[in-house]
Protein backbone atom coordinates (compact mmCIF):
# COMPACT_ATOMS: atom_id res chain seq x y z
CA UNK A 1 0.00 0.00 0.00
CA UNK A 2 1.76 3.31 -1.06
CA UNK A 3 0.95 6.02 1.20
CA UNK A 4 0.45 9.24 -0.15
CA UNK A 5 0.28 13.03 0.56
CA UNK A 6 -1.44 15.65 -1.45
CA UNK A 7 -0.43 18.90 -1.44
CA UNK A 8 -2.59 21.86 -2.85
CA UNK A 9 -6.46 20.93 -2.39
CA UNK A 10 -7.53 23.64 -5.46
CA UNK A 11 -8.19 23.19 -8.61
CA UNK A 12 -6.20 20.01 -8.78
CA UNK A 13 -5.75 18.54 -5.88
CA UNK A 14 -9.36 17.07 -5.20
CA UNK A 15 -9.10 15.22 -8.11
CA UNK A 16 -5.80 13.49 -7.27
CA UNK A 17 -6.74 12.86 -3.99
CA UNK A 18 -10.61 11.16 -5.14
CA UNK A 19 -8.28 8.80 -7.29
CA UNK A 20 -5.67 8.02 -5.03
CA UNK A 21 -7.86 6.59 -2.25
CA UNK A 22 -9.84 5.27 -4.98
CA UNK A 23 -6.91 3.06 -5.98
CA UNK A 24 -6.43 -0.39 -4.28
CA UNK A 25 -2.91 0.00 -3.84
CA UNK A 26 -2.48 3.52 -3.14
CA UNK A 27 -4.11 5.29 0.23
CA UNK A 28 -4.21 9.24 1.07
CA UNK A 29 -2.68 9.65 4.29
CA UNK A 30 -2.37 13.49 4.79
CA UNK A 31 -3.77 16.50 2.79
CA UNK A 32 -2.00 19.92 2.72
CA UNK A 33 -2.97 23.42 1.79
CA UNK A 34 -2.19 27.34 3.06
CA UNK A 35 -5.95 27.81 3.09
CA UNK A 36 -7.90 26.49 6.19
CA UNK A 37 -11.09 26.77 4.04
CA UNK A 38 -9.57 24.30 1.58
CA UNK A 39 -8.64 22.14 4.14
CA UNK A 40 -11.88 22.19 6.24
CA UNK A 41 -13.60 21.25 2.46
CA UNK A 42 -10.99 18.54 2.27
CA UNK A 43 -11.86 17.28 5.99
CA UNK A 44 -15.34 16.22 5.48
CA UNK A 45 -14.67 15.15 1.66
CA UNK A 46 -11.82 12.62 3.17
CA UNK A 47 -12.27 12.49 7.17
CA UNK A 48 -10.05 9.54 7.05
CA UNK A 49 -6.98 11.71 5.78
CA UNK A 50 -4.97 13.65 8.31
CA UNK A 51 -4.99 17.55 7.09
CA UNK A 52 -1.92 20.27 7.94
CA UNK A 53 -1.28 23.82 6.56
CA UNK A 54 2.36 22.83 7.33
CA UNK A 55 4.99 21.13 4.04
CA UNK A 56 7.41 20.78 6.44
CA UNK A 57 4.99 17.79 8.70
CA UNK A 58 4.35 16.85 4.31
CA UNK A 59 8.31 16.21 4.65
CA UNK A 60 8.88 14.81 8.22
CA UNK A 61 5.93 12.52 7.34
CA UNK A 62 5.79 8.47 6.56
CA UNK A 63 4.25 8.86 3.21
CA UNK A 64 5.79 7.07 0.07
CA UNK A 65 5.22 9.73 -2.90
CA UNK A 66 4.08 13.66 -2.18
CA UNK A 67 1.92 14.20 -5.04
CA UNK A 68 2.36 18.22 -5.87
CA UNK A 69 -0.47 20.47 -7.16
CA UNK A 70 0.86 23.68 -6.68
CA UNK A 71 2.13 26.63 -8.84
CA UNK A 72 4.78 25.55 -11.50
CA UNK A 73 7.32 28.05 -9.50
CA UNK A 74 7.11 26.07 -6.50
CA UNK A 75 7.47 22.50 -7.84
CA UNK A 76 11.55 23.06 -7.81
CA UNK A 77 12.00 23.96 -4.16
CA UNK A 78 9.16 21.39 -2.91
CA UNK A 79 10.02 18.56 -4.89
CA UNK A 80 13.65 18.99 -4.08
CA UNK A 81 12.45 18.80 -0.42
CA UNK A 82 10.84 15.54 -0.58
CA UNK A 83 13.21 13.85 -2.92
CA UNK A 84 15.72 14.87 0.03
CA UNK A 85 13.61 13.16 2.08
CA UNK A 86 13.36 9.98 0.18
CA UNK A 87 9.66 10.62 -1.01
CA UNK A 88 8.91 9.68 -4.18
CA UNK A 89 7.47 12.51 -6.56
CA UNK A 90 4.50 13.97 -8.44
CA UNK A 91 4.33 16.80 -10.12
CA UNK A 92 2.21 18.61 -12.47
CA UNK A 93 2.94 19.54 -15.46
CA UNK A 94 4.87 21.61 -16.45
CA UNK A 95 7.82 19.27 -14.23
CA UNK A 96 9.94 23.09 -13.74
CA UNK A 97 10.71 26.34 -15.04
CA UNK A 98 13.75 25.58 -16.53
CA UNK A 99 15.75 22.14 -17.44
CA UNK A 100 18.99 23.12 -15.04
CA UNK A 101 16.13 22.70 -12.14
CA UNK A 102 14.96 19.05 -13.76
CA UNK A 103 18.54 18.66 -14.14
CA UNK A 104 18.77 18.98 -10.40
CA UNK A 105 15.84 17.09 -9.40
CA UNK A 106 17.04 14.01 -11.66
CA UNK A 107 20.38 14.06 -10.21
CA UNK A 108 18.58 14.50 -6.54
CA UNK A 109 16.51 11.26 -7.31
CA UNK A 110 18.91 8.70 -8.88
CA UNK A 111 20.91 9.64 -5.75
CA UNK A 112 17.97 9.47 -3.46
CA UNK A 113 16.80 6.13 -5.62
CA UNK A 114 13.54 7.10 -5.46
CA UNK A 115 11.13 8.07 -8.80
CA UNK A 116 9.38 11.54 -10.51
CA UNK A 117 6.54 11.31 -11.88
CA UNK A 118 5.21 13.95 -14.33
CA UNK A 119 1.27 14.68 -14.41
CA UNK A 120 0.94 14.49 -18.42
CA UNK A 121 -2.80 13.25 -18.13
CA UNK A 122 -3.22 13.98 -21.77
CA UNK A 123 -0.89 10.80 -22.50
CA UNK A 124 -2.87 8.52 -20.53
CA UNK A 125 -6.79 9.64 -22.05
CA UNK A 126 -8.04 6.43 -24.42
CA UNK A 127 -7.78 9.26 -27.26
CA UNK A 128 -4.28 9.99 -27.52
CA UNK A 129 -3.51 6.22 -26.87
CA UNK A 130 -5.52 4.89 -29.72
CA UNK A 131 -3.63 7.93 -31.69
CA UNK A 132 -0.57 6.65 -30.55
CA UNK A 133 -1.39 3.66 -31.66
CA UNK A 134 -2.51 3.87 -35.09
CA UNK A 135 0.80 5.89 -35.55
CA UNK A 136 3.11 2.96 -34.04
CA UNK A 137 0.97 0.51 -36.23
CA UNK A 138 1.92 2.00 -39.80
CA UNK A 139 -2.03 2.68 -39.93
CA UNK A 140 -1.50 6.38 -41.16
CA UNK A 141 1.94 5.77 -43.09
CA UNK A 142 4.63 7.90 -43.00
CA UNK A 143 3.44 11.00 -40.19
CA UNK A 144 3.54 14.43 -42.06
CA UNK A 145 1.94 17.13 -39.25
CA UNK A 146 0.59 17.54 -36.31
CA UNK A 147 -1.96 20.30 -35.93
CA UNK A 148 -3.32 21.61 -32.52
CA UNK A 149 -6.05 24.32 -31.64
CA UNK A 150 -6.70 25.44 -28.18
CA UNK A 151 -8.66 27.94 -27.15
CA UNK A 152 -11.03 29.51 -25.00
CA UNK A 153 -12.22 32.91 -23.27
CA UNK A 154 -9.67 32.04 -20.11
CA UNK A 155 -8.57 30.94 -17.79
CA UNK A 156 -5.40 33.61 -17.38
CA UNK A 157 -3.03 31.89 -15.42
CA UNK A 158 -1.54 34.52 -12.87
CA UNK A 159 1.89 32.88 -13.31
CA UNK A 160 2.67 31.76 -16.56
CA UNK A 161 2.31 32.63 -19.95
CA UNK A 162 -0.22 30.58 -22.25
CA UNK A 163 2.34 28.88 -23.49
CA UNK A 164 3.73 27.33 -20.27
CA UNK A 165 0.28 26.88 -19.28
CA UNK A 166 -1.07 25.08 -22.60
CA UNK A 167 1.75 24.09 -24.84
CA UNK A 168 2.84 21.40 -21.89
CA UNK A 169 -0.54 19.41 -23.13
CA UNK A 170 0.28 18.96 -27.14
CA UNK A 171 3.84 18.71 -26.13
CA UNK A 172 3.22 15.69 -24.27
CA UNK A 173 1.22 14.22 -26.76
CA UNK A 174 3.87 14.70 -29.41
CA UNK A 175 6.36 13.36 -27.35
CA UNK A 176 3.80 10.21 -26.80
CA UNK A 177 3.56 9.86 -30.87
CA UNK A 178 6.85 10.18 -31.80
CA UNK A 179 8.76 8.19 -28.79
CA UNK A 180 10.50 10.90 -27.36
CA UNK A 181 11.92 12.38 -30.62
CA UNK A 182 12.57 16.18 -30.08
CA UNK A 183 12.47 18.88 -32.49
CA UNK A 184 15.22 20.31 -33.91
CA UNK A 185 13.96 23.64 -33.72
CA UNK A 186 11.43 25.64 -32.46
CA UNK A 187 9.44 29.10 -33.32
CA UNK A 188 6.80 31.07 -31.50
CA UNK A 189 4.72 34.20 -31.55
CA UNK A 190 2.85 35.92 -28.49
CA UNK A 191 0.64 38.84 -27.42
CA UNK A 192 0.05 40.12 -24.48
CA UNK A 193 -3.24 42.10 -24.43
CA UNK A 194 -3.28 43.30 -21.45
CA UNK A 195 -0.73 45.51 -19.28
CA UNK A 196 0.71 43.67 -16.34
CA UNK A 197 -0.03 40.33 -17.40
CA UNK A 198 1.27 37.36 -19.21
CA UNK A 199 0.96 36.71 -23.01
CA UNK A 200 -2.51 35.91 -23.51
CA UNK A 201 -2.07 34.40 -27.07
CA UNK A 202 0.79 32.07 -29.21
CA UNK A 203 1.78 30.31 -32.17
CA UNK A 204 4.42 27.24 -32.06
CA UNK A 205 5.51 25.77 -34.51
CA UNK A 206 8.07 22.98 -34.09
CA UNK A 207 10.50 21.37 -36.84
CA UNK A 208 11.15 17.64 -36.70
CA UNK A 209 13.33 14.94 -38.51
CA UNK A 210 12.33 13.94 -41.24
CA UNK A 211 9.68 16.82 -42.85
CA UNK A 212 7.42 16.33 -40.09
CA UNK A 213 5.99 19.38 -38.64
CA UNK A 214 3.93 20.31 -35.35
CA UNK A 215 1.73 23.42 -34.71
CA UNK A 216 0.24 24.44 -31.73
CA UNK A 217 -2.30 27.19 -31.58
CA UNK A 218 -2.86 28.67 -27.98
CA UNK A 219 -5.57 31.55 -27.11
CA UNK A 220 -7.29 32.93 -23.89
CA UNK A 221 -9.24 35.38 -25.79
CA UNK A 222 -11.42 33.04 -27.69
CA UNK A 223 -15.57 33.56 -27.80
CA UNK A 224 -15.95 29.63 -27.94
CA UNK A 225 -14.02 26.60 -26.60
CA UNK A 226 -12.24 24.44 -29.23
CA UNK A 227 -9.69 21.61 -28.36
CA UNK A 228 -9.21 20.21 -31.61
CA UNK A 229 -5.79 18.45 -32.77
CA UNK A 230 -5.50 16.87 -36.48
CA UNK A 231 -2.71 14.16 -37.05
CA UNK A 232 -2.25 13.59 -41.20
CA UNK A 233 -0.56 10.82 -42.52
CA UNK A 234 0.19 9.78 -45.88
CA UNK A 235 -2.80 7.09 -45.97
CA UNK A 236 -4.64 8.09 -43.11
CA UNK A 237 -5.95 11.02 -40.63
CA UNK A 238 -6.72 11.33 -36.90
CA UNK A 239 -8.70 14.56 -35.69
CA UNK A 240 -9.55 14.63 -32.23
CA UNK A 241 -11.90 16.38 -31.05
CA UNK A 242 -11.95 16.90 -26.96
CA UNK A 243 -15.06 18.76 -27.16
CA UNK A 244 -16.66 16.35 -28.97
CA UNK A 245 -19.39 14.43 -26.46
CA UNK A 246 -20.08 11.36 -28.72
CA UNK A 247 -17.22 10.69 -31.13
CA UNK A 248 -13.81 12.32 -30.01
CA UNK A 249 -11.53 10.57 -32.30
CA UNK A 250 -12.35 10.06 -36.01
CA UNK A 251 -10.25 8.17 -38.38
CA UNK A 252 -10.24 9.26 -42.16
CA UNK A 253 -9.33 7.31 -45.32
CA UNK A 254 -8.28 10.15 -46.92
CA UNK A 255 -5.14 11.91 -48.26
CA UNK A 256 -3.07 12.59 -51.40
CA UNK A 257 -0.94 10.89 -53.98
CA UNK A 258 1.45 11.93 -56.97
CA UNK A 259 0.41 11.03 -60.11
CA UNK A 260 2.38 7.45 -61.25
CA UNK A 261 5.43 8.66 -62.97
CA UNK A 262 5.99 12.02 -61.85
CA UNK A 263 7.32 11.68 -58.25
CA UNK A 264 10.66 13.06 -60.08
CA UNK A 265 9.17 16.54 -61.18
CA UNK A 266 7.34 17.57 -58.34
CA UNK A 267 6.60 20.95 -60.02
CA UNK A 268 4.79 19.24 -62.77
CA UNK A 269 3.47 16.40 -60.63
CA UNK A 270 -0.28 15.78 -60.52
CA UNK A 271 -1.96 16.13 -57.40
CA UNK A 272 -4.55 13.05 -57.15
CA UNK A 273 -6.88 13.35 -53.92
CA UNK A 274 -8.25 9.88 -52.67
CA UNK A 275 -11.52 10.16 -50.19
CA UNK A 276 -12.58 7.16 -48.75
CA UNK A 277 -14.51 6.11 -45.00
CA UNK A 278 -14.17 7.66 -42.07
CA UNK A 279 -14.67 5.80 -38.83
CA UNK A 280 -15.22 6.39 -35.24
CA UNK A 281 -13.26 3.56 -33.13
CA UNK A 282 -15.06 2.80 -29.81
CA UNK A 283 -13.30 3.87 -26.97
CA UNK A 284 -13.55 3.27 -23.44
CA UNK A 285 -14.62 5.77 -20.90
CA UNK A 286 -11.54 5.54 -19.02
CA UNK A 287 -11.07 8.51 -16.51
CA UNK A 288 -7.24 9.73 -17.46
CA UNK A 289 -6.40 10.34 -14.00
CA UNK A 290 -7.25 7.23 -12.61
CA UNK A 291 -5.80 5.15 -15.09
CA UNK A 292 -2.11 7.26 -14.62
CA UNK A 293 -2.52 6.78 -11.03
CA UNK A 294 -3.18 2.67 -11.23
CA UNK A 295 0.71 3.38 -13.35
CA UNK A 296 1.79 5.32 -10.72
CA UNK A 297 1.09 2.51 -8.07
CA UNK A 298 2.12 -0.03 -10.26
CA UNK A 299 5.53 1.64 -10.47
CA UNK A 300 6.08 1.40 -6.97
CA UNK A 301 4.82 -1.23 -6.14
CA UNK A 302 6.33 -3.69 -9.39
CA UNK A 303 8.80 -1.63 -10.43
CA UNK A 304 7.14 -0.84 -13.86
CA UNK A 305 8.67 2.15 -16.27
CA UNK A 306 6.36 4.68 -15.88
CA UNK A 307 4.87 6.79 -19.57
CA UNK A 308 4.79 10.17 -18.15
CA UNK A 309 8.19 10.20 -15.98
CA UNK A 310 11.43 12.76 -15.99
CA UNK A 311 12.64 12.39 -19.17
CA UNK A 312 9.14 13.17 -20.78
CA UNK A 313 9.33 15.75 -17.89
CA UNK A 314 12.73 17.31 -19.15
CA UNK A 315 12.06 17.24 -22.98
CA UNK A 316 8.76 19.25 -22.72
CA UNK A 317 10.30 21.89 -20.25
CA UNK A 318 13.16 22.37 -23.15
CA UNK A 319 10.95 22.53 -25.73
CA UNK A 320 8.84 25.53 -23.40
CA UNK A 321 12.66 27.16 -23.06
CA UNK A 322 13.28 26.98 -26.60
CA UNK A 323 9.58 28.59 -27.14
CA UNK A 324 10.06 31.42 -24.92
CA UNK A 325 13.71 32.00 -26.16
CA UNK A 326 12.15 32.50 -29.56
CA UNK A 327 9.21 34.16 -28.41
CA UNK A 328 11.91 37.38 -26.86
CA UNK A 329 13.49 37.11 -30.91
CA UNK A 330 9.75 38.05 -32.29
CA UNK A 331 9.46 34.47 -33.70
CA UNK A 332 12.95 33.73 -34.85
CA UNK A 333 13.34 29.75 -34.95
CA UNK A 334 16.02 28.66 -32.30
CA UNK A 335 17.81 25.34 -32.68
CA UNK A 336 17.69 22.78 -30.53
CA UNK A 337 21.60 22.70 -28.91
CA UNK A 338 20.84 20.65 -25.33
CA UNK A 339 23.53 18.29 -25.02
CA UNK A 340 21.36 15.41 -24.91
CA UNK A 341 19.50 16.38 -28.16
CA UNK A 342 22.17 14.67 -30.26
CA UNK A 343 22.01 11.35 -28.36
CA UNK A 344 18.88 11.12 -26.98
CA UNK A 345 17.03 12.15 -31.14
CA UNK A 346 19.91 9.54 -32.31
CA UNK A 347 17.75 6.16 -30.74
CA UNK A 348 14.45 7.82 -30.32
CA UNK A 349 14.31 8.63 -34.07
CA UNK A 350 14.77 4.66 -34.94
CA UNK A 351 12.33 4.42 -32.39
CA UNK A 352 10.59 6.37 -33.70
CA UNK A 353 10.93 4.69 -37.43
CA UNK A 354 9.55 0.96 -35.93
CA UNK A 355 6.49 3.01 -34.75
CA UNK A 356 4.93 4.42 -38.24
CA UNK A 357 7.54 6.85 -39.16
Amino acid sequence: MIRVAVVGYGYWGPNLVRNFAANDGAMVELICDVSAKRLEAARKAWPSAANTTEYRDVIKSSVDLVALSVPAALHYSMAKDAIDAGKHVLLEKPMCRSVAECDDLIERAAHRGVRIFVDHTFVFTPQVRRMAAEAAGGNLGTLLYYDSVRINLGLFSQDASVTWDLAPHDLSILDYILGGVMPHSVSCTEATHFDGHHPNIAYLTLQYPNNFIAHVSMNWLAPVKVRQVVLCGTQRMVVYDETDPAEKVRIYDRGVTLAEGETERLHNALIQYRVGDMHAPYLPNDEALAVEVAEIAACLSQGKEPTADHRMGRRVVRILEMAEASARLGGAPVANVDQQFASENSEQTASAARRGR
